[in-house]
């Protein structure tokens, strides 16, 4: 027997008017209804909003409508959880598709699976994705059919790897929303794994959304151009996650994967023009300042050579 649970259902949409009806279709053949549907528009310019007011009227669910400028799907996330209205959150991206039965599984896994009294010490459900076309599994599966982890060991010690998706519980993605800064969305990671610090997640080896790479979703997918303006974001993530989750990382990332951190720290350093004091500073384990120092020479020679080779292929195109 599966309990009541009320979803809500986010899309961020970013000229998105082409691929949003995956999201509306599956919407629509959802088997299980007891769920609301929150759309954020982050400034569309395609006529999109005008399909998504149509689309309200129409459906037999609760459609919330907000619209906001162009500031990132982390501004747009913010929103929709402040508002919604579900005991679990589920994002999905305005080019996806899932199964018909997909909150049905949710429910069943969340009601069922887990024990009511240890419902507290869980953050939700992880599902795998699949290629829309060849049905293939998207990356690793996990351990078990029904395996129970949390995101940071599935990421370090397990190295699941590829899209996955899922729901988590509402009320604790209010007490960790995504820091607004300026440029591109920061990496989801900042949200799974400071949750892993506190929550199991349960992981099911159910493939039930189906994951685009054709069409990829702007939104979430900065172009090479936006480098300059994301670099903020991306020296708040490096730099959050070496302070956070360092244990992790020297125990069980390659000595490679490690130096290619501090060698990205200064990259996005340089790009912001952070003084090297306070590169160093922003860390107050001893060993991190150290490594940081460290790899400061040898990342502003690469810094500098792949900028050498980028303005040499510029000047070779206008010869």
């Amino acid at each position: 027997m599966i309990e009541v649970i009320k979803f809500s259902i986010f899309t961020p949409i970013y000229n998105r008017k082409h691929t949003v009806g995956r999201v509306w279709d599956s919407l629509q053949s959802l088997t299980y209804r007891n769920f609301e549907w929150i759309v954020v528009d982050d400034g569309s310019t395609d006529g999109v909003w005008d399909l998504l007011q149509r689309w309200e009227k129409e459906a037999d669910f609760p459609v919330i409508l907000l619209k906001q400028n162009n500031m990132g799907k982390h501004v747009a996330w913010n929103r929709a959880v402040k508002i919604a209205q579900g005991e679990l959150f589920v994002p999905a991206d305005s080019d996806d598709s899932f199964e018909p039965i997909t909150l049905e599984r949710f429910a069943f896994h969340w009601t069922n699976t887990i024990p009511k009294e240890d419902r507290n010490y869980y953050s939700g459900i992880n599902v795998l994705c699949k290629d829309p076309e060849s049905g293939n599994i998207i990356g690793n599966k996990f351990p078990h059919d029904i395996f129970i982890s949390n995101n940071l060991d599935l990421h370090f010690k397990f190295k699941i790897t590829g899209e996955k998706w899922g729901c988590i519980r509402t009320d604790i993605l209010r007490v960790r929303p995504f820091k607004e800064i300026n440029g591109s969305f920061l990496s989801e990671s900042w949200i799974w794994f400071h949750i892993a610090r506190k929550y199991k997640v349960l992981c099911v080896n159910e493939a039930l959304r189906n994951y685009y790479t054709v069409d990829e979703d702007c939104l979430t997918k900065p172009k090479p151009k936006d480098l300059l303006r994301s670099a903020e974001s991306h020296y708040t993530s490096i730099v959050w996650n070496l302070n956070s989750n360092f244990d992790y990382i020297s125990k069980y990332e390659s000595l490679i994967n490690i130096a290619k951190q501090f060698v990205n720290l200064w990259r996005f350093a340089f790009l912001n023009d952070i003084a090297i004091k306070n590169v160093i500073n922003n860390f107050s384990d001893k060993k991190l300042k150290i490594l940081s120092f460290l790899f400061f020479v040898p990342s502003l020679l690469i810094y500098l050579l792949t900028f050498y080779k980028i303005k040499k292929g510029l000047g070779s195109k206008t010869r």
